[in-house]
């Protein structure tokens, strides 16, 4: 995907700080199954594991949020 001016990468800059946004994410389907099978077994929904999994990164990177 590129990012054309007047687009979606310069809406994200004014966002407020408590906003949610749609991410698409494209995975082989086999890491699709697997994130389905730990959803599964953590009693998660996907969103949740990922949000944790970038979270958890943005943390250790010290990336403020």
């Amino acid at each position: 995907m590129v990012a054309r001016k007047g687009t979606d990468v310069e809406r994200l800059s004014t966002r407020q700080e408590d906003e949610v946004i749609e991410v698409a994410l494209l995975l082989p389907s086999t890491r699709l199954e697997a994130l389905m099978d730990l959803s599964k077994n953590r009693g998660q929904s996907v969103g949740q594991i990922l949000r944790s999994l970038i979270e958890r990164e943005l943390t250790v990177t010290n990336v403020a949020c």
